[in-house]
């Protein structure tokens, strides 16, 4: 059976590592392929999730009338659209699109269950950390604005962005060869990405050699798979406590 660019075998189990080119790659292949589905994932996620956030700004200012003009908690002038506004939003997004991608490589190899779960996990995991992020009670969007569609919305876009991102790299690494290799370059569309997208790089290039040299030995032992999956586990188990502690304050 011919395996697909990043599988790996450890017992029975066929385990996908999203970036990982087919046989054994070097450290310099292998690092080049993660950075290119890394950005073209980020990319592609990264527009949608600007689009989103577009959106639930517009239904934020139709919920809270008389809100036009007020200047929310990321920095957007609430009911004022403008092309820098749009450009500097959609370069916002490809960062948390590219941000995200680089997090769901590292952790792909350790979650369960079929691709759609996997995905929920994702975008459940980034709904908790993006609500606990972004929800306190002594913020404009929910002090001025309407408190429950603003809590919704804060809640709704990072899940949905979770399901966009981890879709997305699923996607690109399936047919990395099919898009263009300038592709990578439109992430640089804001002068800041350019050092965002570097210390993303950089990071991706350290850690690395780290999952070469133990991701095999990890996933070939299932108490130490198991002991990677709990610590992961943490994550989203501290953010849901932290956002039901931001939920008790903003809601009351």
């Amino acid at each position: 059976m011919r395996r697909s660019p990043g599988a790996l075998v450890p017992r029975e189990a066929q385990v996908t590592v999203p970036g990982r080119p087919v046989g054994s790659p070097s450290y310099r292949a292998e690092l080049l392929r993660t950075l290119r589905v890394v950005l073209v994932a980020g990319l592609l996620s990264g527009v949608a999730i600007g689009v989103l956030l577009r959106v639930a700004m517009l239904l934020l200012r139709l919920a809270s009338p008389g809100s036009s003009g007020l200047v929310s908690d990321d920095g957007f002038e609430i009911g004022r659209v403008t092309p820098f506004g749009i450009y500097n939003l959609l370069a916002f997004g490809i960062l948390l699109g590219c941000v995200g991608a680089a997090a769901y490589v590292a952790v792909a190899p350790f979650l369960v269950g079929p691709p759609p779960l996997r995905r929920l996990t994702v975008g459940i995991t980034a709904m908790l950390l993006g609500g606990t992020a972004v929800i306190h009670d002594d913020g404009v969007d929910f002090t001025a604005l309407d408190t429950g569609v603003a809590v919704e919305l804060f809640l709704a876009v990072p899940l949905l962005s979770g399901l966009l991102v981890s879709s997305a790299v699923d996607l690109v690494d399936r047919c990395l060869d099919r898009w263009p290799r300038w592709l990578p370059v439109l992430t640089l569309v804001h002068p800041l990405m350019v050092v965002a997208l570097g210390v993303v790089a950089l990071v991706v290039a350290v850690l690395l050699p780290v999952r070469r040299a133990l991701l095999a030995p990890v996933l070939a032992s299932s108490g130490l798979t198991w002991t990677v999956r709990g610590i992961f586990a943490l994550v989203p188990l501290a953010a849901a406590f932290g956002l039901a502690l931001d939920l008790r304050a903003v809601l009351g």
